[in-house]
Order: C-alpha cells, then structure tokens, then sequence
C-alpha cells in the first residue's frame, strides 16, 4: 500500500467517525444555555441532567419544583420594575431542545423553574424578551435600570416580594457569569436577564446578555 493510500484511508476513517458519531449529552460533559431571541416549539425542560453551562459550569440541583408539593403557590406570577414602567404576569419555564432557556412570546416573563423560588436559598432567575417580532418586549427598557432601582414580585396568593438593584451588567453571551447567575445556594438574590448589545443580522439575534443583580429589600 502507497504512503498516499495510506493517507487517505485514514482521512476517511476520520471524516466516516464525525460523520458517524452522534451530538449526545454525556453527565458531566457541560452543554451551553442562552436566553433566546427567537421563539421555538420544541420545550424539552431540562432539569441538570447534566450541568449546564453558559460559558461556564453551573451547579447540579434538584428542581425548585420537586422540593414543593404545589409549585403554583410559590412560584412568581407577575413582575414590574415601577420606575421603568416595566410590568407583566410571569410564566415557569424550561430548557428547550437547542439547550436555551425557553423564554415566552413577547410582554410575558420566564421563571426558570429549575433556580429559586423567591426567598428561597441561591438565585432566581427570570427572563423576558427585549424584543418580538419588531415590536418592544417586556425586557426593552431593562438597559436603562438604574443602580437602586426596586422589582416587584408578586406571588400567587397576592404578596409583594420587593428586591433593590445591586448591578446592570452587559456580557458577551460567551463572558455570562453562570456560576453567579444560577447559583443554588448563599443568600437569596435576583437576577433578570434579556438579550442586548450588538444584533448580528446574519443570525439574527444579539451578542450579549444584559443582567440585572437585585437583592431582597428586608421590611
């Protein structure tokens, strides 16, 4: 067999095993999640099944929902930012397929249901649209909160939870602090996110993800 046979029976063996061998999700490989900026059908809800990432390692741990009996009784329904304007009922969601928090359509907010309830250990995190289908979301006026600024979460039974911006922060979808944002454990925080920065129109989405830091207001 000639060195150039050779050659090119192991290229091929190479191209025939990527070809070949599937895109799986290993436990204890990380996978990437992004806030979308684009709506899909497809809601998986992926619960850790192995740690998630978004541009670093998140944490294994169980669902919020799992630790209660009736999640509906805990979970936020609704959001508003008074200074801003900002105010929408809010939605539990999941992980989709293409691994990106499942965000709703336009004027609603998403819990991840898999981070904290309110008042609870670690970090809830909710996300909104900063825009849908060319017109504002929820989350359009989000860049413009102010350090100081309050949040109000309202829960099903009518109590007001009031948080106190701590932070506003624009990363590169590739910089996201994940470790911080879905921490799942410390004292309870807040973090809102929604897409900004730069839109790239060959993907047709944003670059970045603004992220609002807030901290329980104690009465």
């Amino acid at each position: 067999m000639t060195f150039r046979r050779i050659i090119g029976t192991y290229l091929a063996v190479i191209i025939a095993l990527i070809v070949v061998v599937p895109s799986t999700t290993i436990v204890g490989d990380p996978s990437v999640v992004q806030v979308r900026t684009a709506p899909t059908a497809a809601l998986a809800d992926l619960p850790f099944s192995s740690p998630v990432t978004v541009a670093g390692i998140v944490q294994r741990r169980p669902s919020a929902a799992s630790q209660l009996p009736d999640l509906t009784a805990h979970a936020p329904v609704r959001i508003s930012v008074p200074r801003l304007g900002i105010d929408g009922p809010i939605i539990p969601v999941g992980i989709a397929t293409d691994r990106q928090l499942d965000v709703p359509a336009a004027l609603t907010a998403g819990w991840y249901r898999h981070s904290a309830l309110p008042g609870g250990a670690g970090a809830a995190v909710i996300a909104a649209h900063v825009d849908y289908a060319g017109k504002p979301g929820l989350f359009f006026d989000l860049r413009l909160t102010d350090v100081g600024d309050e949040i109000v979460l309202e829960s099903p039974d009518g109590t007001l939870r009031t948080y106190r911006v701590t932070s506003v922060q624009l990363y590169d979808k590739t910089e996201l602090p994940s470790t911080e944002l879905f921490r799942s454990a410390g004292a309870h925080g807040l973090h809102l996110v929604t897409c900004g920065g730069i839109f790239d129109p060959l993907t047709r989405s944003y670059r970045g993800n603004q992220v609002v830091t807030a901290l329980p207001v104690r009465s």
